[in-house]
């Protein structure tokens, strides 16, 4: 059938979760997040893998909610001016060593990761196809992130788990 967007299920399921984030809420809906939330991204990845490469679901309580000059700095500002978030699961309390604290790029350093986000409203487009749409722009416009981490990085090791 292919992706179609996420229904009002999908919805309720995160509005809950918000209310109630407690082990028995996830798993008196666990059939819910399986069938309007996680089957629908599933079907969205398998669709956008021939372009962007296998994508990685993650469980929710693993989520966040973060010019010719190639730099990091450049690349994050366009990335926050496309209204992509950079985040992190963690960050340093203090200046990772051998970094002085006033360093220029002191905020990148002391993220533990790095995760480009997008949030948007829930409205009627999200239960359509245009879905797909938006996230396709959010990957490219975090491609150049992503390409650089790649090449100066080097490619993200999760272990299995986590995937």
């Amino acid at each position: 059938m292919g992706f179609q967007g996420w229904t009002a299920d999908a919805i309720d399921f995160y509005d809950g979760l918000e209310e109630d984030n407690s082990k028995a809420y996830w798993q008196a809906r666990k059939g819910t997040y399986e069938q309007a939330v996680r089957r629908p991204m599933e079907e969205l990845l398998a669709e956008m893998a021939g372009q962007f490469g296998p994508g990685r679901i993650f469980r929710p309580n693993r989520d966040v909610r973060f010019s010719a000059d190639k730099s990091p700095p450049r690349i994050v500002a366009a990335a926050r001016d496309a209204g992509i978030e950079i985040t992190a699961h963690d960050r340093l309390k203090t200046a990772p060593r051998g970094y002085p604290k006033d360093h220029p790029r002191i905020g990148l350093l002391c993220l533990k990761g790095l995760i480009a986000w997008r949030q948007w409203p829930t409205a009627d487009w999200l239960a359509t196809p245009e879905a797909k749409s938006r996230v396709v722009e959010f990957l490219r416009q975090a491609e150049p992130l992503q390409n650089w981490l790649d090449t100066h990085v080097g490619p993200s090791k999760l272990p299995a788990a986590r995937r």
